[in-house]
């Protein structure tokens, strides 16, 4: 599993809803109310249980090997509950994310969509992407490529504050995702930590890559 450490300084506060949507991603299962949990299988038959209290303005993690427990944490900021579960589960070498179960649990994948094909239209991509409240992000769609990676699939607002271009950024790892997903602003996030970190290629319009790491 590969683990991308990176500056979490400007990305602290809580939102509800998209902690909700990383639990999922990150494969708890919603029990009742704000309640979740997630069991993996460790050594000797043994089992690594999670719990999830959902409050307004943090989490509460519980972490129990079988019956005995770990540790109690809390969190305000998603993004350090995200790599702390991604860390502990490491260290017990389980994945942290299973691309088939989160497109079981999100149904916002596009099984036909490959890593680089140009042929495809742009109507075929933007009926699969979700929208976004940002101030320069109209709308995106994750399609991993295995645990680890995949292509992020963006769409800017155009001139007129509508739907822009799509362009394609190509071995995001899947922990940057969820942490683009979680974050409170995306545009602040994808400006930072993928405009100009993955290759990418311009799927609509005038295609001619203008950054240096552009696929043309």
């Amino acid at each position: 599993m590969r683990i991308i450490k990176a500056s979490v300084t400007r990305i602290e506060d809580f939102r509800k809803d998209a902690m909700k949507e990383a639990l999922l991603m990150m494969g708890f299962d919603y029990i009742d109310m704000n309640f979740y949990r997630r069991i993996d299988s460790i050594k000797d038959d043994s089992q690594l249980i999670m719990y999830v209290n959902m409050y307004d303005d943090s989490i509460l993690l519980t972490v129990y090997e079988d019956a005995k427990e770990l540790e109690v944490k809390e969190f305000k900021a998603p993004i350090r509950f995200i790599d702390y579960v991604e860390d502990l589960l490491t260290s017990y070498d389980i994945e942290s994310i299973d691309a088939e179960e989160v497109d079981t649990l999100q149904g916002i994948f596009a099984a036909k969509f490959n890593k680089q094909d140009k042929k495809r239209s742009s109507k075929d991509i933007t009926k699969d992407l979700i929208r976004v409240k940002s101030s320069n992000l109209w709308s995106y769609i994750f399609q991993p490529r295995d645990n680890n990676i995949g292509t992020l699939y963006i769409q800017f607002k155009g001139r007129g504050g509508g739907p822009g271009d799509v362009y394609a950024y190509y071995d995001v790892p899947s922990k940057l995702w969820r942490r683009f997903v979680s974050a409170q602003s995306k545009g602040h996030f994808f400006w930072e930590f993928i405009r100009n970190v993955f290759k990418y290629s311009k799927l609509t319009g005038d295609k001619r890559a203008k950054l240096a790491n552009g696929i043309n």
